[in-house]
């Protein structure tokens, strides 16, 4: 936890970078650091846990703000440094919906649940805008293409 809040390379805004060597934006990162951040302060409780809480909601929230392409409904693969992949990686999509699920049960469930209201509608309207964009690639037998956008290269069995 020291090295996520304290230690770790930061974008401006405060976005704790997936690289350690630069800020750099990943998508499976929504799966990883949150949800890690937001069970730590409900186990944590008192005021130090509500803060934790409120930093993995807003991890979400700065992550889905650089990496959420609104145009197409799905998160981009990475971000920031010194490159890129713009497309919509299925798994990376899979793995943001869980992380962002994953933040909003354990809010739901802890004791800052009914302080938290504001936060909990924006998770599970973000985890639904997720399904919303990734279900119209669904191809046969519930198969999405690696890259959702890209109907290209090989299956991928990323299933939610």
């Amino acid at each position: 936890m020291d090295y996520l809040l304290n230690v770790a390379p930061k974008a401006a805004d405060g976005t704790i970078s997936t690289r350690e060597s630069e800020v750099q934006l990943w998508s499976d990162f929504v799966y990883m650091a949150p949800p890690f951040i937001a069970y730590y302060g409900a186990l944590e409780g008192g005021s130090t846990g509500a803060t934790l809480l409120q930093t993995a909601y807003d991890q979400v929230r700065l992550y889905r703000a650089v990496l959420f392409d609104q145009g197409v409904g799905l998160w981009r693969h990475i971000a920031l440094g010194s490159w890129s992949d713009p497309t919509h990686w299925a798994t990376g999509n899979a793995w943001a919906a869980a992380g962002v699920i994953r933040v909003l049960a354990t809010i739901k469930h802890s004791p800052e649940a009914g302080s938290m209201q504001s936060q909990q509608n924006d998770l599970a309207k973000w985890a639904g805008e997720t399904f919303t964009g990734v279900w119209k690639y669904q191809v046969r037998d519930l198969i999405f293409f690696r890259h959702c956008h890209l109907l290209v290269f090989f299956s991928h069995l990323s299933k939610y």
